[in-house]
């Protein structure tokens, strides 16, 4: 029998007594990126490292582009920064309970939040700086964008 929870399958066969919760949770900053390069150069594979920093990176940068040209409320810089914490907190949360609960195996880290953060931080000033040129080109042409709040966007989107 599965339960659903906010769609994570919570599976009671999954579910890992063997090691305490604590063990797959890194709270150290630059802990994991360390041993990542430790292992590089020790043994010459670059590609987890640069695969983790790159990907972590830019993983919340097309939200965060999306959120400041069609959001409002997310122009201002102190919106943006709690942005770029909250969400990768949210996101490692949800991962979290998804290894509590189906066993997945994968580590919430500090880093993966601090790199998503950052991600999310360039993002931001990137649409900023190109927003209003962008405004501008779109105004002289037929296409337009529609402001909406984040909820109603989402919830369209989520149809397709």
């Amino acid at each position: 029998m599965f339960l659903l929870f906010f769609p994570i399958y919570i599976d009671p066969k999954a579910i890992d007594t063997s090691q305490p919760i604590a063990h797959n949770i890194n709270i150290i900053p630059f802990a994991s990126l360390i041993d990542m390069a430790i292992f590089a150069i020790k043994h010459g594979y670059y590609m987890s490292l640069v695969t983790n920093i790159v990907g972590n990176t830019l993983l919340l940068f097309p939200l965060s582009f999306y959120l400041t040209v069609l959001w409002d409320r997310l122009k201002s810089v102190k919106t943006a920064f709690i942005s770029s914490i909250s969400i990768p907190i949210l996101i490692e949360l949800i991962q979290l309970i998804e290894n509590i609960f189906q066993g997945t195996g994968r580590k919430v880290d500090i880093d993966d939040v601090m790199l998503n953060g950052i991600g999310f931080f360039i993002g931001y000033r990137i649409a900023v700086q190109l927003y209003s040129p962008l405004k501008e080109i779109l105004s002289q042409s037929s296409i337009r964008l529609k402001k909406t709040s984040f909820i109603t966007s989402a919830i369209y989107y989520a149809k397709f």
